[in-house]
């Protein structure tokens, strides 16, 4: 069950809204130099805004991306932290909040590689929150030094890793093995993946939303021509932040817009993750949420008139936003119906039948997986995973002719994992019992299997394909302790059932006999 997992990143997702609230407070409040109850439910709001939000629930509801929200929760502590130990006149609390800071920051690398710009977010504070209006910005060559010299790194090592200049260049560059687009590629659709984000949040309209999208790659500047003016928008998103930074009274505001690209830079730039990911707005809200507080603030207090109906419109914004929430979270209730919600958003997408048909063909539906396979084929031939699920398809259908063919064409690519040594074990066997190859092909396939086995030990199914191997080999103490790890696994019910009725059926108590070959 996955229940507790979810329950898990739902706390994790409420202490975020928290430190998001907590934030936002202090941020206002330096802002406008005062603190009040108009502020506070500012800030309060504006977190509501940013945790009911539907792009965030791929961060939550997703397992995997705990480590997105942790990494977010830590980043925030540690900004949070500094802030507070920054305003301080007591000692003992500004040396427990710069501890409490570093320890945050050392956490969040650990969560994820999204937590490496917290240093960076640190230096904006200091120089946007804390001197928000001070005069002048830089008090010595050294104090300008500190900002500069971390930026400059930062586009050095980026440069580095751009063009694949020694060893680190070599390292990023190695990540686009088992891509389908180059790094330049990458680089020249992000702008437009960045804005396609920001249609999400300003239009959240819940079939916006899905785990895959169909996103066209940009070639050059003008292909499409999207391409440079979501680059432009961007440009001039964060050059309207610098020039705010230098108006002093205005730099809580340039820190809210900087932390918009800050926090996408790791995963939206040149690191060869996939293009497209809804989780990875988790963190970079925060700027959008912040920006509307200030923006609510502004408007209530010079116009009273305007007082209800900002309350009216935040509150039926709130509700919108909780309503479209609700609306994708079934699509996450199983695995089914969210690989099926993604081939409907993607039907362009190999990887999103792949997907679908891979997860029938774990299950042993290949007749539901078979249409999904032929679609992921017809729009990547060459992929491994689509050449070994129609391999793996091929078998059950009984021409192990066929399905050695796509077997071995997806172990050509140099890019198949435990599952094809697996599948492999399960080709030899069905090669073995039609007399096609001789009977030592068993040792290989338990080789095979073991192998699997290393890789992923907790796997059923090859533990399960090992026990069946042994016993076509008639090794049948080995096949019966084989069979006895497997029960301790996590199986369904009814494998379980199946399996001891199996071992009562052809097995003496000690495992001593299997006739079975």
């Amino acid at each position: 069950s996955t229940a507790a997992f979810l329950q898990t990143n739902l706390l994790i997702h409420s202490v975020n809204a928290l430190l998001v609230m907590s934030l936002l407070l202090l941020l206002l409040q330096r802002h406008f130099n005062r603190s009040s109850t108009l502020i506070t439910l500012a800030a309060f709001a504006a977190a509501a805004l940013w945790a009911l939000h539907p792009i965030q629930v791929q961060a939550v509801s997703y397992i995997v991306q705990r480590m997105a929200s942790l990494a977010t929760l830590f980043t925030l502590l540690s900004v949070l932290s500094y802030l507070i130990a920054r305003s301080s006149a007591n000692t003992l609390v500004k040396a427990g909040a710069f501890l409490l800071c570093l320890l945050s920051l050392l956490a969040g690398v650990m969560s994820k590689e999204l937590a490496w710009i917290t240093p960076l977010l640190l230096l904006l504070a200091e120089y946007c929150v804390v001197r928000n209006r001070a005069l002048p910005l830089f008090h010595s060559q050294l104090d300008r030094g500190i900002l500069v010299l971390p930026i400059i790194t930062a586009i050095i090592l980026a440069l580095l890793a751009i063009t694949e200049v020694g060893a680190l260049g070599r390292y990023f560059h190695s990540f686009y093995d088992i891509r389908d687009f180059s790094m330049e590629e990458r680089l020249l659709t992000q702008p437009r993946v960045i804005l396609f984000y920001l249609s999400q949040v300003f239009f959240p309209l819940p079939d916006r939303f899905s785990l895959e999208h169909d996103f066209a790659l940009s070639s050059s500047l003008f292909n499409p021509v999207s391409t440079v003016m979501a680059l432009l928008a961007i440009i001039a998103w964060s050059a309207i932040a610098i020039y705010l930074w230098r108006r002093p009274g205005q730099r809580v505001v340039s820190f809210l817009m900087l932390w918009l690209p800050v926090t996408l830079s790791v995963e939206s730039s040149f690191i060869g993750l996939e293009m497209v990911f809804e989780h990875r707005m988790y963190l970079p809200l925060l700027s959008l949420a912040g920006l509307f507080a200030i923006a609510l603030v502004y408007i209530v207090r010079r116009c009273h008139k305007a007082r209800w109906p900002a309350v009216v419109f935040t509150t039926l914004l709130i509700i919108a936003l909780l309503v479209a929430t609700m609306q994708r979270v079934p699509e996450w209730q199983t695995t089914e119906a969210l690989l099926i919600n993604s081939t409907q958003h993607a039907p362009n997408s190999a990887r999103s039948w792949s997907n679908l048909g891979r997860y029938y063909t774990n299950l042993g539906r290949y007749d539901e997986a078979k249409p999904a396979i032929e679609r992921a084929m017809a729009l990547a031939p060459e992929n491994a995973s689509v050449l070994e699920a129609m391999g793996t398809i091929r078998l059950f259908e009984g021409d192990p002719v066929e399905a050695r063919k796509y077997l071995i064409a997806a172990y050509r690519t140099n890019k198949t994992g435990h599952s094809w040594l697996n599948n492999m074990a399960w080709l030899h066997l069905e090669e073995v019992a039609r007399g096609m190859k001789p009977a030592n092909f068993l040792d290989k396939a338990l080789d095979f299997t073991y192998q699997a086995r290393k890789l992923a030990p907790f796997e059923t199914r090859y533990v399960r394909m090992s026990a069946v191997v042994l016993e076509k080999m008639g090794r049948c103490a080995n096949a019966y302790q084989t069979w006895q790890q497997y029960l301790k696994l996590a199986i369904t019910d009814a494998e379980r059932v199946k399996t001891e009725a199996h071992l009562a059926r052809h097995y003496r108590a000690a495992g001593d006999l299997c006739q079975l070959r």
